[in-house]
């Protein structure tokens, strides 16, 4: 892997049109200096580093990791030496796998293209992702999180009463009927626990959302049947389950904030940004004969 650094004392790097890397392994590392960092990465598969300070790294074509902190760092280690509020954007290559990790701070994580591991980590943490199409993603907020940040998810080309929901386990499915047909949408690992794993809010883009730190799975129908198994249908519209709320002072702001952020040179369609995602484990993301309960209307079963 070839290494690229941030000249000391710069704050501004942008590799996009950078040559093919010279050792042979089509891929780059890309650190930032301990300050607040702006990346742009190659048309490679990039591994970006953003250090301390407020980031903001864009994965640009590539596949890889984007990290919102220092290259030393393993996961799980303290993440205050490293707090930052950084957005982080996933690569543009649709069949591509990104990992975009915040640590502590508020982040902003926009998965674009391709298949997506996201992780906010400690602050409040606002989640968007691109294209219904061509992304697959997965929320994991439990990663050097606490119970007292607020975390939320934007869906930008579907409004509130579009919005649905599934089960599978204690993973929570959030969808459209055009994610269920692509078998995309966005799913939280382990938000039925509670906890440190919440994501608290979805908003649409009528500016509405819900609250949905309570959802909870289904209980098993019968004795010895886990929720994950259940033949049983249940969940379906949020609008059926929790009560709309109004639009928020963090939705205007983050709403606001997209196209200041979003910069991609090949971006002609950025008021798309849908939150459409899938799962990163062995299960078939929307495959109903893996156990999701959920919405029976748009045909979750067969």
């Amino acid at each position: 892997m070839s290494i690229l650094t941030v000249p000391a004392g710069s704050t501004y790097a942008d590799y996009r049109n950078q040559p093919f890397p010279t050792d042979g392994t089509n891929a780059f590392e890309i650190d930032g200096n301990d300050s607040g960092d702006t990346i742009y990465g190659t048309k490679y598969w990039d591994m970006l580093h953003g250090g301390t300070g407020n980031d903001y790294l864009d994965g640009y074509m590539g596949g890889g990791v984007v990290f919102g902190f220092a290259s030393t760092v393993p996961l799980g280690s303290n993440p205050q030496y490293f707090a930052g509020n950084d957005t982080l954007i996933g690569g543009e290559d649709p069949n591509a796998t990104n990992t975009i990790q915040g640590a502590a701070g508020n982040d902003r994580l926009v998965a674009y293209y391709g298949t997506n591991i996201m992780w906010g980590g400690n602050g409040n943490n606002n989640y968007y992702q691109f294209d219904a199409t061509a992304n697959k993603s997965t929320i994991n907020q439990s990663i050097d999180s606490n119970v007292n940040g607020t975390n939320s998810i934007f869906f930008q080309n579907t409004v509130s009463t579009n919005l649905d929901y599934a089960w599978h386990g204690n993973d929570l499915w959030l969808f459209s009927a055009s994610d269920l047909q692509n078998q995309h949408g966005v799913v939280i690992t382990n938000q039925g626990l509670g906890g440190l794993y919440t994501i608290d809010f979805v908003y649409g883009s009528d500016g509405k959302g819900y609250n949905i730190s309570g959802l909870r799975p289904p209980p098993a129908t019968t004795p010895g049947v886990t929720a994950s198994s259940a033949a049983a249908v249940v969940g379906g519209d949020l609008s059926g389950a929790l009560p709309l709320l109004q639009s928020s002072a963090a939705l205007s702001d983050s709403q606001g904030m997209l196209s200041d952020m979003i910069s991609h040179g090949t971006v002609a369609n950025a008021a798309r940004i849908a939150a459409a995602a899938g799962r990163a484990d062995a299960h078939a993301f929307g495959d109903t004969s893996g156990g999701w309960t959920g919405r029976s209307a748009h045909a979750l079963v067969a």
